[in-house]
């Protein structure tokens, strides 16, 4: 999702020069000093002196595209001409201050002057500044600018990636070679001249990509502006992500740097996931994803869509977000990007939204839902079937022990709800003939899924297959997956995710398919089973040269190819729909049981791991 470089936490960092004195330095920042910067930074603000307000800034921020777009309460980004109003209602006062080894933390909050007529006073709002010691005085600073200090840089056509030192680079080439070209595509698409390269900061946690622009933490975020300023410079043109390869976010920044405004969540939104996705899936899925719902109760209805407010919007985003993609890729391939490009700039608030659109495309809403839906029921998808015939060949099988299901060694059941036996798979079929690709997945136990209180989300096992078609031969093999890494030279082509529907992802870890809801058709609880198959002109044929990796984790139909392409995370602290273990930050492997030759120890392999190198699996299988 979009995000800008403001937010609800900012920090005060205060950068030395290397010197012996540099650590006693910053302890040396006091509330007085807090007191008198952030009073100067406020009047500046309030009369709008923009030569004042960069002389408080340190230069590697104030030189940055954006700059005026100013960090905010809001988590958004106020332009410098909003900020005179704020401050006529607000007034800051310094809650306290954290020092570090070689940075201060200032947290403030802005506290309303007086109630306004008949309205009760507005809430409190906290913030936290950046700032750095440059020549011998106290400035404010981006802290992007602050925290990737000493990192690495690689540079590509349209990128300057930027990553921490221990990630070495060469494990990730051809990840941002692909970014790049993907980049290029939507540039031209777009007919952008990119002008200057994007900034791609990839973190090591999501703690720390959401550190990066004072968010929360998330596996991407695209530094940009409010929607409906275009007034002043296209935001700052950067990404942070988890991963060298995130084009979600990318196209945020591309789309501001095309003169598109933003609309609402709805457009801002579709746009990305048109071009590039989402967190873990590809454009393709919004579209083979939309056709599964508009059958189903949970569509909702375009002019439900595009008039949604963006905290609805963000609420239901399992369905918003793969909707609005596959709205704004249906507007593209019917009518045009210009068209797309004369709708945005032709709609001044989102409550405009839906009679734009009737006005630029000459089609009511109900009209322009029935050729959408026309659109989304021509696609070719592959078909996902459940039953194994009994004249199919066996190609790979093996047994897993009973009574591993237990992760890395310390890891609970996401809920007392699921049986014990739910996660523990005993034994792993493929087969296949002349058609189609079948699997075959057994349980210690299977159960129907289970739901919580009112709410519709159904969760289940999920299992995450990865498939290593043989012997490498110049592709692209994905080395991670949901917590684990593949051992050196190995990883995957292609990888299903099962849960309560079949989902398809390649080797760049994006979905690209998803069945329906299918859980029902494959499951058989008395034999304890779980099994379906694919097309081989889809999948490939299956041979004894095939090598897998099978985890079971924790799966729900909201979120398997939405958020994590497979498995959900575990924690150490969980919520009640999340499995534990002894990790408070989520670095443990995703899987409670995952399928090994008899000899190796489960809990030995998924324990091998620390806060940045993640455990390391083999593959089964193959000659």
């Amino acid at each position: 999702m979009a995000a800008s470089c403001g937010g609800a936490a900012l920090c005060v960092v205060l950068a030395c020069v290397a010197t012996a004195a540099c650590d006693r330095a910053a302890y040396l920042f006091t509330i007085g000093d807090a007191s008198s910067l952030l009073s100067a930074q406020t009047e500046a603000l309030a009369t709008g002196d923009t030569l004042q307000i960069k002389r408080l800034w340190s230069e590697r921020s104030y030189t940055r595209d954006g700059f005026w777009y100013m960090p905010s309460w809001t988590g958004t980004r106020m332009h410098v001409s909003d900020w005179p109003q704020f401050l006529e209602a607000f007034t800051f006062q310094i809650a306290g201050i954290e020092h570090g080894d070689h940075y201060a933390a200032v947290d403030i909050e802005w506290v309303p002057r007086s109630a306004s007529g008949d309205r009760p006073p507005a809430e409190r709002r906290p913030m936290r500044y950046y700032v750095v010691r440059e020549t011998d005085r106290w400035v404010l600073a981006y802290p992007i600018d602050v925290l990737t200090e000493g990192w690495l840089n690689h540079e590509t056509e349209c990128f300057v990636f930027h990553y921490p030192r221990e990630l070495a680079k060469d494990g990730y080439l051809t990840d941002m070679a692909l970014m790049d070209h993907e980049c290029a595509l939507a540039a031209e698409a777009l007919a952008i001249d990119l002008g200057s390269k994007i900034d791609f900061y990839v973190t090591r946690t999501r703690t720390e990509c959401g550190a990066l622009l004072d968010q929360p933490p998330a596996n991407g975020y695209a530094a940009t502006t409010s929607p409906y300023r275009m007034d002043g410079p296209g935001g700052l043109p950067l990404v942070t992500s988890t991963s060298f390869f995130h084009p979600h976010e990318v196209m945020h920044v591309l789309q501001v740097l095309a003169g598109i405004p933003g609309i609402n969540a709805a457009f801002s939104e579709g746009f990305a996931v048109a071009f590039g996705g989402g967190p873990v899936f590809s454009p393709a899925l919004a579209l083979a994803e939309t056709r599964h719902l508009m059958h189903g109760p949970e569509f909702i209805p375009l002019r439900q869509l595009l008039a949604m407010s963006d905290t609805e919007f963000i609420r239901q985003n399992y369905i918003t977000y793969l909707e609005a993609g596959a709205f704004v890729r249906f507007l593209i391939d019917r009518f045009g990007i210009d068209s797309l490009k004369q709708l945005a700039n032709a709609t001044t608030s989102p409550a405009e939204l839906p009679s734009t659109v009737a006005r630029v495309y000459g089609l009511a809403l109900e009209e322009m839902e029935i050729g959408w839906k026309d659109y989304l029921a021509a696609l070719a998808l592959p078909a996902v079937e459940h039953s194994i015939p009994d004249q199919a060949i066996e190609v790979f099988s093996m047994t897993d022990p009973r009574g591993d299901d237990v992760g890395d060694g310390d890891y609970s059941y996401p809920n007392e709800r699921f049986a014990p036996g739910t996660f523990d798979l005993t034994e792993f079929e493929v087969l296949k003939d002349s058609a189609r690709a079948y699997f075959r997945l057994t349980f210690r136990e299977l159960q129907r899924p289970v739901t919580y209180s009112s709410s519709t989300e159904r969760f289940v096992p999920g299992v995450a297959i990865a498939i290593n078609r043989g012997p490498p031969g110049g592709r692209h093999l994905q080395q991670h997956a949901h917590g684990v890494r593949f051992q050196a030279g190995s990883g995957y082509d292609v990888k299903l995710s099962v849960g309560t529907a079949v989902s398809v992802s390649d080797s760049r870890g994006r979905v690209h398919f998803t069945s329906g809801q299918v859980w029902h058709e494959m499951a058989d609880t008395r034999a304890k089973t779980i099994s379906f198959s694919l097309p081989i002109a889809f999948l490939g044929v299956p041979t004894e040269e095939w090598e897998y990796f099978v985890g079971v984790g924790l799966a729900t139909d909201r979120t398997m190819n939405f958020l994590y392409g497979g498995p959900a995370p575990v924690y150490r602290d969980h919520p009640v729909y999340i499995s534990g273990g002894n990790s408070p930050d989520g670095r443990n492997p995703a899987f409670i049981d995952i399928l090994l030759p008899e000899g190796m120890d489960q809990v030995t392999v998924l324990s091998d791991y620390d806060s940045v190198t993640p455990a390391v699996v083999r593959m089964v299988g193959g000659r």
